[in-house]
C-alpha cells in the first residue's frame, strides 16, 4: 500500500465509524422515543446492545474454531488481553455516559460534549506512547470538529450537575483508553479483524454479566417491556460492532486522534436524522455545530499524513 492509499483508507474507515455510530445512537434515540423517555429503559438498552456486539464476536469465534483458523493474527497473548480490556472499557464508557445523563437529564448537552472530546485524549496518548505526530492542518481539523461537537451538544441543554460532569469525564477517559488501546494493538502488528473480535467478546461479556445481575436482582430489563425496543437495542449492538472494526482499521492505518474525531462527528448525522424523521428542528447553535463539524472533517480528510507516524 502506498502512503497516499493509506491516507485515503483511514479517512474512509473514519467515515465508516461515523456511519455505524450514527446508526447506533439513532437507534438508542428511537428506543427513548418508543419508551417515552423512560430513564430505566435508557439504562437497560446498553445491556442488550453489549450482548448484541458480543453475539457477533461469539458467532465469528465459533466459525473460526470450526474452520481451524482460531485466533491467528495476534502475535502475542497480551494483545488478546488488551483487546478484551478495550471492549470492557468501551462498555464502561457507555455506562458512565448513560448514568450521567440519567442522573441529570437537563445537563445532557454538556455531559455528551465532554465525552465527545475523547479524541483529544487519544491524540495526546498516541503522541506520548507511540510518538505519533500530527500536521498543523490535522490539529486544526480536530479542534474544529471538537468545537462543532460541543456546539451540537450544548444545543440540547446548557446546564449540568457536578455528578453529571464527573460521569461525563469518566466516559471521556474510558473512551479515550479504548481507542488508544486499539491503536496500540494495531501498532504491535495485530490483525484487525482478530483483535476486533476479541474486543466484541470483551464488551459482550459485560452485557452477559449485566443480564445476569439484573435478572438476579429482579429488576430485569426495566423499561424494555415490548419487542421493538429490545430488537432495536440488539441492532444497535450490531452497528456498534461494525463501528469498532472501522475504528481499529482507521487508527491502525492513520492518526488516532483525527480518526476518532471524525468518528465522533456521528452526532451530526444523528441530529440530521432526528430532523428528517422526528421533525426536531435543530437550534441555531446545533446548526452552527453541524457546519463546524463538517468543516473539521474536510480539513482532516485533506490533511497530509506526517512522516514518522504509524500509517500501517
Amino acid at each position: 500500500m502506498t502512503p497516499s492509499q493509506g491516507k485515503g483508507s483511514w479517512v474512509a474507515y473514519a467515515l465508516g465509524i461515523t456511519a455505524c455510530f450514527s446508526v447506533t445512537n439513532f437507534l438508542l434515540g428511537a428506543i427513548s422515543e418508543l419508551t417515552h423517555g423512560d430513564v430505566q429503559a435508557s439504562l437497560s438498552a446498553p445491556i442488550v446492545l453489549w450482548t448484541g456486539m458480543g453475539t457477533v464476536g461469539l458467532v465469528t469465534s465459533l466459525r473460526w474454531l470450526a474452520s481451524g483458523r482460531g485466533f491467528a493474527g495476534l502475535p502475542a497473548p497480551v494483545l488478546g488481553r488488551l483487546s478484551a480490556i478495550a471492549g470492557i472499557t468501551l462498555a464502561g464508557g457507555m455506562l458512565a455516559l448513560k448514568l450521567g445523563v440519567a442522573a441529570d437529564p437537563d445537563g445532557r448537552g454538556p455531559i455528551v460534549a465532554i465525552s465527545s472530546a475523547n479524541s483529544v485524549i487519544v491524540a495526546l496518548l498516541a503522541w506520548r506512547l507511540m510518538r505519533e505526530r500530527l500536521t498543523v492542518r490535522q490539529v486544526c481539523g480536530m479542534a474544529v470538529v471538537v468545537a462543532g461537537l460541543v456546539a451540537l451538544a450544548l444545543g440540547a441543554g446548557s446546564r449540568a450537575s457536578l455528578r453529571g460532569v464527573a460521569l461525563g469525564l469518566v466516559a471521556m477517559g474510558l473512551f479515550g483508553i479504548t481507542n488508544t488501546l486499539v491503536k496500540w494493538i494495531g501498532s504491535r502488528g495485530a490483525d484487525s479483524i482478530t483483535a476486533t473480535v476479541v474486543l466484541w467478546l470483551g464488551g459482550g461479556a459485560v452485557g452477559v454479566g449485566g443480564l445476569v445481575l439484573t435478572m438476579a436482582s429482579g429488576r430485569g430489563l426495566a423499561g424494555l417491556t415490548t419487542f421493538w425496543p429490545i430488537a432495536l437495542a440488539f441492532l444497535a449492538g450490531l452497528a456498534l460492532a461494525a463501528g469498532m472494526y472501522c475504528i481499529k482499521r482507521a487508527v491502525t492505518l492513520g492518526p488516532a486522534g483525527p480518526a476518532t474525531a471524525i468518528g465522533g462527528a456521528n452526532a451530526l448525522v444523528v441530529t440530521a436524522l432526528d430532523w428528517l424523521i422526528f421533525g426536531r428542528i435543530p437550534s441555531p447553535l446545533k446548526i452552527t455545530g453541524m457546519v463546524l463539524a463538517l468543516t473539521g472533517i474536510a480539513l482532516l480528510a485533506l490533511g497530509s499524513h506526517p512522516r514518522g507516524s504509524s500509517g500501517r
